[in-house]
This record gives C-alpha cells, structure tokens and sequence, in this order.
C-alpha cells in the first residue's frame, strides 16, 4: 500500500495496514496542514480527537533531525586514529586533503588502492569527500561543511587520553581541515582554537610509508614515464606534501610545533631520496626556508642549519651574496 494511501486512510479514521511502508517526510508534512485546517473547522469533538491523533503521529517523524552526512562521514576518520599508525593515518591524511580541494567530482577511488593507502580508510575517506568534496556547492558552502567536520573532529580530542599517539592523529586531522576550509575560503579560519602540534618520529617506518610503489614487472613497460616516476617517488611526493601543510599551518598559527614537524617530515624526504633527485634538492630548499623561520623565532641552532643547507643547495646564490 502507499504512503499516501495510508495517511488518507488516517485522516478518515481507518486503521492503517500493519505492513504499510512508512509515510515519507513530505507526505508527514501535507498531512499535518491537513489536520490544522481540519482543527480550525467547526466539526464535531470525536472528529477533531481522531485528527489529533493523526498529528502526533506525522508530528513524531518530524521531529527526527535530518541526517547529518558531514558528521556520519568524520566518524570514520576519527575511529581510525586508534588503529592506524602516525605514517599510515599521515598519508591517508595527505591524500583526504588533495581530494576534497581537488575539481573532479567524479575522480575514481581506485587510484587510492593502487597506491597502497590503508583499504579500510578508503571508503571512509569517500564519505567525507562526499560529503564536502568537489561538486558538493560553492567553494564557500564547501568550507562551511568543512568546518562542521572541524568542530567534530575537535569535540572528539577531549574524549581521548592526552599525551597519545591517538589524540596527536586527531588533533592533525583537525588541523589539516583547518587549512582547508582556509584555502576554499581564505580568512574563515579561526587558527587559536588548534591543539598544539605533537612531535612525532623523524624517520616514518617504510612498512607503513613505502618510499617506492611497487608495481607488477610484466606492467612496468606498458606504463608512461609519468606514471613510473610516480611509482618511483610516490612516498617522497606524499612526504613533502605533508610537510608543506604543517609548514602552511606553522605561518597561520604561530605554532613553533608545526616547524619542527616540518622540518623532521623534510629531512625524512632528503634521506630517502637519491641525492639528485629534483624533490630532494626542493626539499632541501623548503627546509632551509623552514629552519631559517624558526631561526627568526629565537633558534640559533636552526639559523645555521638554514645557512649550511642554503650553501648547499644553491652555491652560486651564496657567491653572489657574498661579493
């Protein structure tokens, strides 16, 4: 039986099927303006008490809160800081960034699985690409969905144990969409209200942050250069992406921490990379922009590192200074 069928049914005082489906919002809504007119003509009192009855039974459905997909979709995430580890939860991380401040709305997951990202974060990071990702509104409504996952996420950081790995992982998440609704609306930010940044191991565990992707050899000499450089330095690119972000939130915040795990996430990327290598050589630069900031801050120690490192990447730029 239909719905609709069922509420004309209730508004002339029959008894519903058992098995009827449930009457849908809108059919709830026309059926209670119904029963407010009926309430206000002159009919007689066992007419207007089977009307009331009619209201609070599409009054009860009403009254259920719409569903909240921003705060389904951020469950996910926050339920993973628990069993993932800082380098896998940091690249699941990395990439929710680059998909929800992509432009394709359509973009297939299954790159995701190709790179080794964790399968269960996957589907939980669609949600919330979903959910606030490219195609969901404005640049502008987006970065107001995001900052509803922000509020989540934050609200979730005073139910977990302090000085943990866990509440760390959170706080970055976070952080890291902070900076997002910022990019997708620059000055909505409100950067005091973030956690300090928590220090974490300077060289990421290779079982968890794979430097090379490693691809089937029969497929290697079908692919384009492009696609095999990516499988090559896949876990620099992730590397340095995530230290641009803590370096971008060390400017927006103030926060020396976000320096220092910048810096440890560069030198990582420098260590693992052949010496020529064009994102080593980048990293080192960044690195030398990162330390020479915390040197502005008081470090002396950072101050000559950013000098050794700027020597070194850039030897004629230091002759040139120096004539």
């Amino acid at each position: 039986m239909e719905a609709r069928t069922v509420l004309v049914g209730l508004l002339l005082g029959e008894v519903a099927d058992a098995a009827a489906p449930e009457p849908t919002r809108a059919d709830l809504t026309e059926a209670r303006e119904v029963v407010e007119r009926i309430a206000r003509a002159p009919l007689d009192l066992e007419f207007h008490k089977s009307t009331a009855a009619v209201r609070r039974r599409s009054d009860q459905p009403l009254a259920r809160p719409a569903p909240d997909s921003v705060a389904d979709a951020i469950q996910g995430p926050v339920s993973l800081a628990s069993s993932l580890s800082t380098a896998r939860f940091t690249r699941l991380l990395v990439w929710l960034f680059m998909e929800l401040n992509g432009s394709r709305p359509d973009r297939d997951s299954g790159a995701l699985v190709e790179i080794r990202l964790d399968p269960a974060g996957i589907p939980l990071l669609g949600a919330l690409v979903r959910a606030v990702g490219p195609g969901t509104g404005t640049p502008a409504a987006r970065a107001e969905g995001v900052l509803r996952a922000v509020d989540l996420a934050r609200q979730a950081l005073p139910g977990l144990p302090s000085n943990t790995p866990e509440r760390a992982r959170v706080a970055k998440l976070h952080a890291y969409l902070l900076l997002l609704a910022d990019v997708l609306a620059p000055g909505i930010a409100d950067y005091g209200e973030l956690a300090p940044a928590a220090l974490e191991p300077e060289a990421a565990d290779r079982a968890d942050w794979p430097v090379v992707l490693e691809l089937d050899p029969g497929l290697v000499p079908h692919l384009d250069n492009r696609t095999r450089n990516f499988a090559a330095e896949v876990g620099l690119l992730e590397g340095t992406m995530a230290s641009n972000l803590d370096w971008l939130l060390a400017q927006r915040s103030g926060d020396p921490g976000y320096l220092e795990r910048a810096a440890a996430l560069l030198r990582d990327v420098i260590g693992s990379a052949p010496e020529d290598n064009p994102l080593a050589a980048t990293a080192r630069t960044v690195l030398a922009d990162v330390l020479a900031h915390s040197a502005a801050n008081g470090n002396h120690r950072d101050a000559e590192a950013a000098l050794a490192i700027t020597r070194r990447v850039s030897p004629m730029s230091w002759a040139r200074c120096q004539a």
